[in-house]
This record gives structure tokens, sequence and C-alpha cells, in this order.
């Protein structure tokens, strides 16, 4: 894909080449949310649980005194009956406050984890983000890294050497790619994963809390990925606590909260619920204040804000406290 004017070069990963040679011709994509189009994820009645030990023996001492106690659990139920689809070449975000189950439902989709009830169907490769450092060997160096996991995401071992420049040249890690894995910091490490992901070109792209590290000038390159993505018409679940990116990016959301799916549809809807879920806001009905029990002759009846042109605003955001938004990038 050629870049418009005046913009940087694509980061994605250039066409792979066939057996004779020559790049594949670019395959005709279905619009996001398209009906007639199979979805590229579908998620029917998923649920897992987790055992979590509430007294557990860890020396030879304990197990002599108590040589035949058995081990104590409760259960945790991560997701419980979770169904949704994403559609082939959308922009999906998945949002929840921590613990709510979204790494888990990511590693659902990526095969790191079996549900323990339901159905999960990925249609195509994928390609994930995880967490930091899954996938990768400590003891061995970047270089082997990459190639590496760019053979497990379905490249040839030539095809991950060809892209390996490019990954270390997105990563800023040239310098270092001959130095073991354990030797780097956090934010080298994503900065290697982010780049290896985005070279495997896969069908569908896992992200999880990409933005959560890194300095402003490596945010600013994923974001500039995220537009290069949809202008792509990859499919992207991206699981993010950043709501000003899922409204900019995305072109649905999900809203989960203790496993279970509280909201599906408008990203800035889903923001929206998401801070009232987290700050313990008004609900969605408005309710009637009793002022029976206070004495005076003065009450506030109703408080709003007003636009630039002195007017009532209807609907305040706060994304209107924090200036203009940039327009979500249009897909060609």
């Amino acid at each position: 894909m050629k870049p418009p004017p005046d913009q940087p070069d694509s980061a994605l990963a250039p066409p792979a080449e066939d057996g004779n040679g020559a790049a594949p011709q670019p395959a005709s994509r279905q619009q996001p949310g398209d009906p007639a189009a199979p979805p590229a994820v579908e998620v029917r009645g998923v649920e897992k649980a987790f055992r979590i030990p509430t007294h557990r023996v860890n020396t030879f001492k304990e197990r002599a005194v108590r040589p035949f106690a058995g081990s104590d659990y409760r259960e945790l139920q991560a997701l419980h009956n979770l169904s949704f689809d994403v559609g082939k070449g959308e922009f999906f975000g998945i949002v929840g406050r921590n613990g709510s189950g979204k790494s888990t439902l990511l590693k659902i989709l990526a095969g790191i984890y079996r549900a323990d009830a339901g159905r999960v169907r990925v249609a195509g490769r994928v390609s994930p983000f995880i967490e930091l450092g899954v996938g990768f060997s400590m003891e061995f160096t970047a270089r082997e890294n990459v190639v590496l996991t760019e053979v497990m995401m379905g490249l040839s071992p030539r095809e991950a050497r060809r892209r390996l420049d490019a990954v270390l040249e997105f990563a800023e890690l040239d310098e270092f790619v001959d130095l073991k894995l354990k030797n780097y910091s956090s934010g080298m490490l994503v900065r290697l994963a982010f780049a290896s992901m985005i070279q495997a070109d896969a069908d569908v792209l896992l992200i999880d809390e990409v933005l959560a590290v890194g300095d402003a000038s490596f945010q600013q390159k994923c974001l500039d990925v995220f537009s290069q993505l949809r202008e792509a018409g990859k499919t992207v679940v991206l699981v993010t606590h950043d709501m000003s990116t899922v409204e900019s990016f995305c072109d649905r959301a999900m809203l989960i909260h203790d496993g279970e799916l509280r909201y599906l549809g408008d990203p800035e809807e889903v923001g929206q619920r998401y801070f009232r879920l987290n700050f313990g806001g008004v609900s969605d009905e408005r309710a009637e204040a009793d002022f029976s029990h206070v004495e005076g002759a003065a009450r506030i009846r109703d408080v709003w804000l007003v636009n630039g042109s002195n007017e009532r605003a209807r609907k305040t955001k706060k994304r209107a406290l924090e200036g203009p938004r940039p327009a979500k990038p249009a897909r060609t």
C-alpha cells in the first residue's frame, strides 16, 4: 500500500513472496460490519474458571505435620457465558476494569488458554501481543527471538530473516540486536514484541495494553500503526484502558465486568459506561433529590454547561473538557 503524500512510510509488513518470487495481489476485503461477510472472530458461550489455592503446603515440615491434608481451593470465575462476533476488517475494542477478564479472553482467542465451555473460532493466522515478553526466550538474542517468533506465526525462515531489519528499525534496537533479552528493559521488550507482531502479516491481530508501557514517541508510533491497520482493513482486537484510543480507532467496542458482557456497541457509549463503572458516576436515569429535610429559601434546582455559542449543551462528555480529538482515520 503506497502511503499518502507527506506521510511516513508504512510500518506494516511488506507482502510475502510466493514460490515464484512475486508478491501476491491484495485480496479485496469486506467492510466492517457487513452482515454478508463471515466474522473473523466468533465467540459463543465461552466460560473460564481458575482454581485458586487457599492453603498451600510449601515445606517438608508442613507436609510432615499434615501428611494427609488435601489442598483447599476456591474457584474464580474469570469469564461467564461470553458471546460476540468481530467482523472481518473490524477494529474492535475490549475495555473493563482490572480483573474483569480481558486478558484471559485474549489468551483464549490466541489459543494460550482453553475455554472450559463454549466455542471460539478465529479465521486466518493470528498475531498476538498479549503480555510483556510472552513468546520470547530471555536467553536468546533479539535476532534469534525475532526470527523464531516470525516462524512460529507462519512465515518461512527466509521471510523471517528478510523482515528482521524492518523489526529492528521500528523498535529502534539495531545496536542491541545481539544482546540477550534478559538484559533488555521492559520498554525495549515491548518495542521488540510490537514490531515483531506487525511484521508477521497476520489476518487477526490481538493487542493487549500496548500503550501502557513505552515513552510518548513509541506511543505515537503505535497510534500511527493503528491508523495504517485500519486503512489496510486488518482485523484488530484491542484491549486497553485508554478510552481516547477506543473512541478514535474502534468501529465497535465491548465492556466486560466480572467476566460478563455489560455492553457491546458504540465506542463512545462504551467509554462513558467505563468511566461510570470506575468512578461510580451518576446512573443512566436522572434521580430526583429529596430536599424535604433542608431549611431555607434557596436551593439548587439544576446545573448545566454551555457551549461556545452560549447555548445550553445537550450532551457533554469528558472529552469535551480535554479539547478536540483527532478525527478517526478514514478507510481506503
